[in-house]
């Protein structure tokens, strides 16, 4: 089993591509990527963890700068994908160093 995480996926939100300057055409073809790279990595035995859009400083969409022992998941940083645990612990563990 495998815990991921994800966030501001914004399924259905067209403006959101335009806002995040996200690679998409049009809102099917963002969600057709966004929901084909979750099933090639989340399996039905796996736990998910979708933070949705919460965040202290409002939407991040790969904006925020930085901070030690913080990481954005959001999917505007990770191709459009959910990242496993152990990818954020490691890039946790890079960024210690870089601080």
């Amino acid at each position: 089993m495998t815990i991921w995480f994800t966030s501001d996926t914004h399924f259905g939100h067209s403006n959101i591509i335009q806002y995040s300057n996200r690679p998409f055409a049009s809102v099917q073809s963002m969600d057709e990527v966004l929901i084909n790279n979750w099933n090639q990595l989340v399996r039905p035995q796996d736990t998910i963890c979708h933070l949705g859009d919460f965040t202290l400083r409002g939407h991040s969409h790969g904006q925020l700068p930085p901070l030690k022992n913080s990481l954005d998941v959001g999917v505007d940083c990770w191709k459009y994908q959910p990242l496993p645990v152990d990818t954020i612990f490691q890039a946790l563990t890079i960024s210690q160093k870089d601080l």
